[in-house]
């Protein structure tokens, strides 16, 4: 098994992930070490060489490093995969993450196969499975000029290819669209967290949108961590993040189908407000 990220250069937060890494005697391969990264299509066509020398069938853990950090070692992981017996499982999480505005996701979201709430939508930090399946998938959106979260989804969502997520969290767990959720999503027990809405014990947590208080909140939680600390410059989005996902955990656990209603409902408004007046003056 191989274990794989991109870390253009070293980083406070990417010595977490790494010494979380080492913690679990987990080695891992780095690409993009000196290179400038001019967007997701330098990750997409570094992987591709990445996966080009490998046997096509040698399982592949892909995940971000500046974002994450491991809570289990290669065994855990290789279990709970080979348990789902699928040729590649994204981690996943509660918002669909896609270029384009609000009605131009409409498409993908009516198409894309979705999870168990609330983790539903595919997140592209982390996955796992056979190197010649991912490659093909990799070389398949190489020049879709969106990012690579963007290009899966609009793939699976076209394609009727089968989706695979790890909506129970049992090895990727993904804070995106959840930013401030984090007592509520999660519990500490022996240097592990535990998903309380699946019950299930994540092996890589990853903090989307670098939600670094949260991510925060749940590394001072484990031992082996508790001296590291991620920056914390964006609290203030952090406590407007935190009242909004929790009004939408409460209604639909939905980013997307909440803020389109959102949206919708202001148009609406508009018309009718427009219909209103033109009706007073030309009525």
């Amino acid at each position: 098994m191989k274990f794989v990220t991109i870390s253009t250069h070293r980083t406070p937060n990417f010595e977490i992930f790494e010494q979380s890494a080492k913690y679990h005697d987990i080695s891992f391969d780095i690409l993009g070490e000196g290179q400038r990264y001019t967007g997701h299509a330098c990750k997409t066509s570094w992987l591709i060489d990445y996966l080009a020398d490998l046997d096509s069938g040698e399982i592949v853990l892909y995940t971000d490093s500046y974002d994450a950090f491991f809570l289990a070692g290669e065994d855990e992981i290789l279990r709970k995969y080979q348990k789902r017996n699928v040729p590649l499982l994204f981690s996943a999480e509660q918002n669909l993450n896609q270029d384009g505005g609000m009605f131009q996701k409409w498409s993908v979201y009516q198409g894309l196969q979705k999870g168990v709430k609330p983790y539903q939508y595919l997140n592209a930090g982390g996955y796992i499975g056979r190197a010649g399946y991912i490659r093909k998938l990799l070389e398949k959106t190489l020049d879709w000029e969106v990012s690579d979260q963007s290009s899966f989804n609009t793939y699976f969502a076209q394609s009727g290819e089968a989706l695979h997520l790890d909506d129970e969290n049992e090895i990727f767990s993904c804070t995106a669209g959840r930013t401030g959720l984090e007592t509520w999503d999660y519990r500490a027990k022996n240097d592990r967290l535990v998903n309380k809405h699946t019950g299930a014990k994540p092996c890589i947590i990853h903090f989307a949108a670098k939600n670094f208080r949260g991510a925060n909140i749940l590394l001072s939680q484990i031992s082996y961590l508790q001296e590291r600390r991620y920056d914390e410059r964006e609290q203030p989005q952090y406590n407007w993040y935190k009242f909004k996902n929790r009004l939408i955990d409460l209604s639909c656990q939905d980013n997307y189908l909440f803020h389109l209603t959102i949206h919708s409902s202001a148009v609406l408004a508009a018309i009718i407000v427009l219909c209103y007046f033109l009706l007073q003056q030309f009525g």
